[in-house]
């Protein structure tokens, strides 16, 4: 690690990563840059996929065939960093092991080796994974795409279909198909919104119901797939029902945080923080941050990037 340059390390290419990256690079670093004796600084951005997903229109892109352009529903990560010329580096791959004290991150590379990263600032974006490939990027993004294409293919000609989780994927992917599909039978199986005022929570109850989707408060036990288009559910409340397709919008289903210091974690897997600025609390984690649904605490929601003035203040005392 060169001592004339910052190394930053930003582990995850979606939401929270990516916008990490642009608003160091348009909004940060452009600020330290004049500083007296400020290094040079270069950004790595780590991800096990080459492609971004726009998984917030995932509810109408699966039902909705052309409901965005390919190009926007997935798009190229280098392509997008290309831009910030050689400061900006992309590695795919997967962050396997942390070594805090030294300051080095190991990174599973897509072929297969395992290269050490020197840091001088770390970002954890890792994020979590859906138990469906339909929300999240599962490793290749080529797995998101066969099975949006399976949903395309097989939505109009299915007769029932059962979601489970009422949050709002849920919510939003029931009344889609709803509206596209209306001779298909609807069952969301889940507490509606659970995180929304009550007020919210009827309104859209009110919705569903105008839109003919059967409502069922109960958790989903297990499945079985008993046929290749039947699928059978149980019910927490001891009811079982066979449908012919099964969505799981239940959120996150792997925390992406294996790699990390367990004294960092919460119960959940979450990474705790020790302020308001989203610093990593925990030893030696100088310099560590932590954005998205990873941070212990988060409600899964899309989140909204700001490197703030904490940054810049522990930058600037390196720097001078």
């Amino acid at each position: 690690m060169s001592s004339t340059t910052h190394e930053i390390v930003i582990l995850g290419g979606n939401f929270a990563g990516l916008e990490v990256v642009h608003h160091l690079f348009r909004q940060t670093l452009p600020l330290l840059k004049p500083l007296p004796k400020s290094p040079s600084y270069h950004v790595t951005l780590v991800s096990p996929s080459t492609q971004y997903y726009f998984k917030v229109g995932a509810p109408r892109a699966i039902v909705k065939p052309n409901a965005f352009p390919q190009n926007l529903l997935l798009s190229s990560i280098p392509d997008a960093l290309a831009q910030y010329g050689p400061a900006c580096q992309f590695l795919q791959g997967k962050a396997v092991a942390l070594e805090a004290a030294q300051r080095i991150v190991s990174v599973e590379t897509s072929t297969g080796e395992t290269k050490p990263l020197p840091y001088n600032s770390l970002f954890i974006c890792t994020g979590t994974t859906s138990a469906s490939p339909l929300w999240s990027i599962h490793a290749d993004h080529t797995i998101t795409e066969a099975a949006v294409a399976s949903m395309h293919s097989q939505l109009p000609k299915t007769k029932s279909v059962l979601i489970a989780g009422a949050g709002a994927v849920g919510v939003e992917t029931a009344g889609e198909i709803a509206h596209n599909y209306p001779n298909a039978k609807v069952t969301l199986v889940g507490s509606v919104l659970p995180r929304l005022k009550p007020a919210t929570q009827s309104k859209a109850k009110k919705l569903l119901a105008e839109a003919r989707v059967e409502m069922v408060d109960a958790l989903v036990k297990g499945t079985e797939q008993t046929a290749p288009n039947s699928t059978t559910v149980q019910l927490g409340n001891g009811e079982a029902r066979t449908v012919e397709m099964f969505i799981d919008a239940r959120g996150a289903h792997k925390i992406n945080s294996d790699f990390l210091p367990g004294a960092w974690l919460d119960k959940t897997g979450r990474v705790n923080t020790r302020d308001a600025y989203f610093r990593v609390k925990g030893e030696d984690a100088g310099n560590t941050y932590v954005v998205g649904d990873i941070v212990a605490g988060s409600d899964g929601g899309e989140w909204r990037v700001v490197v703030d003035d904490s940054w810049y203040g522990e930058q600037g005392r390196e720097a001078g």
